[in-house]
């Protein structure tokens, strides 16, 4: 009959054992990531180039394009390339409607910024091709900014690039 100390020392190797497969299964459980292309201008042309990135897999496609805004936004990984959008420009608001992305910039998304030397409107389309592309369904996107659509949209085909 086993005694008291070697169940206690049973006991202690059991829950160390269920320790060590738990914390296997916390180390080896892949985060699933969604590959997307984020759009920048190329510093160097006048070209665009794009940046594969990678953002937690979600079905909703609204998360997704504050993913991709938020990313757009924040600018290339890369020294290579330049920002499309001035460094304080924040995300005011995002909506989807009927397949329709309604995207609400702060005003500073039209300063002028040395490190994002594009205009107000090349800006935005180089956002919209970023949204058009990642998320197949939606078919436009508006711009707002303050709460103020732009009189003029940015116009931009639906095809990818």
């Amino acid at each position: 009959m086993a005694t008291t100390t070697q169940k206690r020392i049973l006991w202690v190797l059991l829950w160390i054992a269920m320790l060590a497969v738990s914390l296997l299964f916390f180390i080896n459980r892949e985060s699933p990531l969604r590959r997307v292309l984020i759009f920048f201008p190329d510093a160097g042309s006048k070209q665009i180039i794009v940046e594969e990135r990678g953002v937690p897999f979600n079905h909703d496609n609204l998360y997704l394009l504050k993913k991709l805004v938020t990313a757009s936004i924040q600018g290339p990984l890369s020294f290579k390339y330049q920002r499309s959008l001035p460094k304080n420009t924040e995300l005011r608001a995002v909506h989807l409607r009927d397949n329709v992305a309604l995207v609400d910039f702060s005003k500073e998304v039209q300063a002028l910024d040395p490190e994002a030397p594009l205009s107000p409107r090349d800006r935005l389309g180089i956002i919209k091709r970023t949204i058009l592309h990642n998320i197949p369904e939606i078919s436009t996107v508006h711009f707002f900014i303050q709460g103020q659509e732009l009189a003029s949209n940015v116009h931009l085909s639906n095809n990818k690039p």
